[in-house]
């Protein structure tokens, strides 16, 4: 299988991936966005230019460096200042990414549906991946950045989902764990997050490392194309998972850890770094999901 063609197994699931071609893809100014922030080589000055077009993107980047998590002593008032001083380029270009994609999905709310939890997952598996990715027991790592891109938008099937299948949607957010969520998701609906992710991101036209992370990233075997990312985001997910309710202890006997691509003593690590900074990090998945204030 490469990169490009995620699981597309019978006639059946084709049939369920139909109904996301109604998601339409990102309006113009959100694929600029999405075109610049792909692009390894655009400059600051571009990028934020970009961003201030947007009152609402340039206000949803000073909140973010403006929230608890970045503890700045002073007040942020320029996306320049927010770019430079806060979050650097590359965290810069993956929430503008993630804000761009997201902003094509038009779903009915769902009450079973918690949406600091999705943010808080994202932003984390974010982070961890970024971290992690320098500690990775393969030869070929991705680069940080990367690694912090495919974190945030590693979920973005959940939200195609929740466009597509609202109903199904809402008792598939009635179970209580990851693995029995994806278990209803392909009960009620044929088809889980990461194939239609996959799908739809490969449409959107993503790189193909993005599509491979976003299609595979619950396989802990998974051993094709960028599997190092692959396998990356998977124990990150899981990582930050388990550490919004509360410990970490089932993490440590994952299989991520049983296939050796980080050493326990990172992965421990890591983590500690998470739980230090947790309550800021939902802040800040608060003001990701639109939730929050400043």
């Amino acid at each position: 299988m490469t990169a490009t063609q995620p699981l597309l197994s019978s006639e059946d699931v084709r049939l369920k991936l139909f109904h996301l071609k109604e998601i339409p893809p990102p309006s113009g100014s959100a694929q600029i966005i999405m075109n610049v922030a792909a692009d390894d080589h655009v400059d600051l000055t571009k990028v934020v230019s970009l961003i201030e077009k947007s009152p609402e993107l340039a206000a949803r980047i000073l909140k973010c460096a403006n929230s608890a998590y970045y503890g700045q002593r002073s007040q942020i008032y320029s996306v320049r200042e927010a770019v430079i001083r806060v979050l650097g380029l590359s965290v810069t270009k993956s929430l503008i990414l993630a804000m761009a994609l997201c902003s094509s999905f038009r779903f009915r709310p769902c009450e079973a549906f918690n949406k600091e939890l999705h943010w808080f997952t994202s932003i984390t598996t974010a982070t961890l991946a970024q971290d992690l990715s320098r500690k990775l027991l393969a030869r070929e790592k991705p680069a940080p950045g990367t690694a912090y891109t495919a974190g945030l938008i590693h979920n973005l099937g959940v939200l195609a989902l929740l466009q597509a299948f609202p109903q199904q949607m809402e008792q598939v957010f009635t179970q209580n764990s990851s693995e029995k969520i994806r278990q209803a998701m392909i009960q009620l609906i044929g088809i889980d997050h990461q194939i239609a992710g996959g799908w739809l991101a490969q449409r959107w036209g993503l790189p193909d490392n993005l599509v491979c992370a976003i299609t595979h990233h619950e396989n802990p075997s998974y051993h094709d194309t960028s599997w190092p990312l692959v396998r990356l985001i998977g124990l990150s997910a899981q990582i930050a998972s388990g550490l919004y309710h509360g410990g970490v202890t089932k993490v440590m006997h994952s299989p991520y850890i049983e296939n050796e691509i980080v050493a326990q003593e990172d992965i421990e690590e890591a983590a500690r770094r998470i739980l230090d900074q947790i309550d800021k990090l939902k802040g800040l998945a608060q003001l990701l999901s639109g939730e929050g204030r400043n």
